[in-house]
């Protein structure tokens, strides 16, 4: 990868100022961990990886960076099963929303977690009073008390 770049800003990443943020926390902390970005690939085409790198400083009283030493992993599939399942969640979001019956979803925490449109018409409590709430919270809107005692 390294031996074809001859400017690695420019023919590697992306967003170039990712190369510049890189190297300003390898300057600053000496180490990444999980760092992301897009690249180009030999084939011009793009993907993602993440950085694992330390910088190996010289000994002086600067601390320049000599090299670095580290790892690469291709992240472009879990990239793209991330952004799938995020416009599946939007989906399943818009679709709650606008049902014309009064929606409610609580997850296993006995959250909620969608109030759609039609819950806050009926009981005139707006979803972001609702979300995240627990304990039956959702109940008191329709009953006047919380759920099971």
């Amino acid at each position: 990868m390294i031996g074809s770049a001859n400017d690695a800003s420019a023919q590697l990443y992306v967003n170039q100022e990712d190369r510049t943020i890189l190297m300003a926390l390898l300057s600053k902390n000496g180490i990444v961990e999980k760092f992301e970005t897009m690249i180009f690939r030999k084939d011009k085409s793009t993907g993602w990886i993440s950085i694992n790198a330390r910088a190996v400083k010289n000994k002086n009283a600067e601390g320049n960076i000599l090299y670095l030493e580290g790892t690469v992993e291709d992240i472009t599939e879990r990239k793209r099963a991330e952004e799938e399942l995020k416009i599946t969640h939007q989906r399943l979001y818009d679709i709650i929303e606008f049902l014309p019956d009064a929606t409610i979803v609580i997850d296993q925490e006995k959250k909620v977690v969608a109030w759609n449109r039609a819950c806050e018409e009926m009981t005139n409590v707006s979803k972001e009073d609702i979300i995240g709430k627990a304990d039956y919270a959702y109940a008191i809107p329709f009953y006047g008390e919380e759920g099971p005692s």
